[in-house]
This record gives structure tokens, C-alpha cells and sequence, in this order.
């Protein structure tokens, strides 16, 4: 079943969250896990991958990256945008706070669907990622869970205090709507996409 949600829209352009490609010819990331944002021109010319994408607000290709539960992040600036895909690799590595997002200045910023915070289950050695987050970290159910959405929260809030944010709170986990890898270990993605209207 094909699944889609209009994370933003303006008269000129939306951006969707969908568990199936676009349909027809569009520019995708070779994603790795990483903290490269890139302009569009750049994107497939880095060995090390790219995460993130800042283009024109104008721009006329279609653009998608993709998640299975990790977050897709959409910044929304007057003059330009940039989706950026950050797991938790990327929030350890703050891609979402790297210069060239803040120098976009966005206005709103917004997250599809992603894991959950009682779904974000990881090992005690995963406090060794995070040893400045502590308060972060809680057991339920003799379980260690990671709020990591609430980390990117309070970090977004305290560098773009003048811009609306939005996270979603729809679990991919949960949701038989979207795919998770944590789920079932599916190889299928969700695709957020920009696109002109």
C-alpha cells in the first residue's frame, strides 16, 4: 500500500514523507551515516557519502532522501532548503546543527516519521556515544532507552530559537504504515521528497 504524508507545503513547492520512491527521475544521496552536507551540484561526488542536501527554494528536480527510522529533517530557510538524514550517528556527529544549515537561517524545520523514544532500545555501551547526554538515558523494564528525540529537540530549539519546529510524532516502529528497519529488518525505505507543485 502506497503511504504519503505532506510534511510542508507552500505555492510553489511541497515536501512529502512516503514509503515508496517519487515516481519518475529524481536526485537521491548516497547515504553512509555521515556529516557531509553538500550543495545539489556536489551530491555523488564525495567518497565518503553525503546526508545532507541545501538547494534554491526554486529548485526544479525532484530530491529525496531516505530513512527507515532514523530521522529525515527538513529546513526550510526564505531563500533556500536542506534535507538532512540523521540516525544516531548523525546526531552523535550534529549534522543538523553543521554551519551550513545555520547559515540558512531556516524558519521551520520539520521531522517525518522516525523511532520513537520507547522504541529507541540500545546497550549500556552506547552511553560511550553520548557521555555529555547522560540525562537523556532511562530504564524501562530493565531495558535502556536513549530519548534521542528529545536530545535533537533541545538542540534545534537552543540553535534556531526563532524557528518553528516540528517532530513528528508518529513512530515508524509502531506504525505498519512505514517501514523499520527495527522492525522486521526490512531493506525497504521511506522517502522524503521535495518536489514543485
Amino acid at each position: 500500500m502506497h503511504n504519503k504524508l505532506t510534511l510542508y507545503k507552500e505555492d510553489s513547492f511541497e515536501i512529502l514523507f512516503q514509503n515508496s520512491p517519487p515516481i519518475g527521475e529524481f536526485v537521491e544521496l548516497n547515504q553512509t551515516h555521515s556529516n557531509h552536507v553538500c550543495e545539489l551540484s556536489q551530491v555523488g561526488f564525495s567518497k565518503d557519502g553525503e546526508d545532507g542536501v541545501l538547494f534554491n527554494r526554486t529548485e526544479k528536480k525532484v530530491i529525496s532522501i531516505k530513512t527507515a527510522d532514523c530521522f529525515s529533517i527538513s529546513f526550510i530557510g526564505k531563500d533556500a532548503i536542506a534535507l538532512v538524514h540523521a540516525g544516531w550517528r548523525g546526531v552523535k556527529n550534529q549534522i543538523h546543527l553543521k554551519r551550513s544549515i545555520i547559515n540558512l537561517q531556516p524558519h521551520t524545520i520539520i521531522t517525518g516519521p522516525s523511532i520513537c523514544e520507547n522504541c529507541f532500545e540500545v546497550k549500556e555501551d552506547f552511553y560511550s556515544h553520548f557521555p555529555n547526554s547522560l540525562d537523556y538515558f532511562y530504564h524501562k523494564n530493565n531495558q535502556l532507552i536513549f530519548r534521542i528525540k528529545t536530545l535533537l529537540h533541545d538542540q534545534l530549539t537552543e540553535t534556531f530559537p526563532m524557528a518553528e519546529i516540528n517532530l513528528s510524532t508518529i513512530c515508524t516502529k509502531c506504525s505498519n504504515q512505514w517501514h523499520s528497519y527495527r522492525r522486521n529488518k526490512t531493506t525497504k525505505r521511506n522517502f522524503t521528497v521535495f518536489q514543485k507543485r
